[in-house]
């Protein structure tokens, strides 16, 4: 007696309810630092001169020599006038990042219903873009010479020598001062590298500070709260991007991929938000005008008639600029 075969009661069709693609995820760059909502593409930003805001001008009772002249004032005199200066050379200018997608009617029409090619595009175009961000910022940001060191005696997978706790308090006492101690008051940043991260959550000094109340049935785990928590920060980032730069028609097997930031560090002050009068390490322009309000993305659509397609873009209008080299230490290379 014969009976039927699987193939004579289903017949292969793709699933509705499930499918294999990719939301890429941990990109840094837009989050850095706080956004700057302009209504122009390009404008200059006044930098006041650190030096005027900390100048001691002669000790009490000290009798005025030259330029630290006292400051107290003898009856019936004036008050000694000071002054401070601006740079007004500092500029930026607000690009737009651009990506597109068209979808011919036949792709669509044929399109089973897994398929929702609107958000599928969006989503790929906002991620390419978000990735071009990250690979600018860290060819921008996290290279040697544009800010001050970050200096790390050993390496920190050195577990025997290395002491990141204490390096990163040296360093967060450099941004004080870089900050005429504004630094203190909160918005102390650490942006690091995947690989860093990894180093750090295994490192001796600080699973230590973490071992009393574990136990073998329920470890402690290491969250990126509780190590901004121990550094007395306000943020613990990781840059947990990934890029690949294999051209296009290469064979996914052969495809390489890349960490953006693997093992840099890069200490930072910020305000929680846009301020006058703050030595912000960073700023995020984003010219609102053109993206339509305050967001960061924004997608466009349209449609080709004559050649039977929709189109699908996104934009953004944005520039980041270091503004304050003194309120940022860097250390590349952190970890091996």
């Amino acid at each position: 007696m014969s009976s039927p075969d699987i193939g004579d009661v289903h017949v292969n069709t793709l699933l509705t309810n499930v499918s294999i693609g990719y939301k890429p995820a941990g990109f840094f760059a837009a989050q850095m630092f706080p956004v700057v909502p302009v209504d122009k593409q390009t404008d200059i930003y006044p930098v006041y001169n650190r030096s005027h805001w900390a100048r001691d001008l002669g000790a009490p009772g000290a009798a005025p020599t030259g330029s630290a002249q006292a400051v107290r004032r003898a009856p019936g005199t004036r008050a000694r006038t000071v002054g401070y200066a601006i740079d007004n050379t500092n500029t930026y200018r607000c690009v737009n990042y651009a990506l597109g997608m068209e979808i011919p009617d036949e792709l669509r029409q044929n399109a089973d219903s897994v398929f929702n090619l609107d958000r599928d595009a969006t989503t790929l175009l906002q991620s390419l873009i978000q990735l071009r961000f990250d690979r600018e910022a860290a060819a921008d940001m996290i290279v040697s010479g544009g800010w001050d060191s970050l200096t790390v005696s050993n390496k920190w997978n050195d577990y025997a020598a290395s002491t990141p706790l204490e390096d990163i308090r040296a360093g967060k006492q450099g941004i004080r001062r870089g900050t005429l101690g504004m630094a203190s008051g909160g918005g102390v940043k650490l942006l690091v590298g995947a690989l860093v991260d990894q180093r750090l959550k295994d490192h001796p000094d600080i699973l230590a500070r973490f071992q009393y109340g574990a136990s073998a049935a329920q470890p402690a785990k290491i969250t990126n709260q509780l190590i901004a928590q121990l550094f007395e920060i306000d943020e613990y980032n990781v840059a947990e991007s990934v890029y690949t730069d294999s051209e296009e028609g290469t064979a996914e097997a052969s495809a390489s991929y890349t960490d953006v930031v693997a093992d840099d560090v890069l200490l930072y002050w910020t305000p929680p938000s846009a301020q006058q009068m703050a030595p912000s390490a960073g700023y995020l322009f984003n010219w609102k005008s053109m993206a339509g309000g305050n967001g960061l993305f924004f997608a466009r659509k349209g449609r080709e008639e004559r050649e039977r397609y929709d189109w699908v873009e996104v934009h953004a209008y944005l520039d980041w600029i270091v503004t304050n080299v003194n309120a940022g230490r860097l250390s590349v290379d952190a970890v091996d």
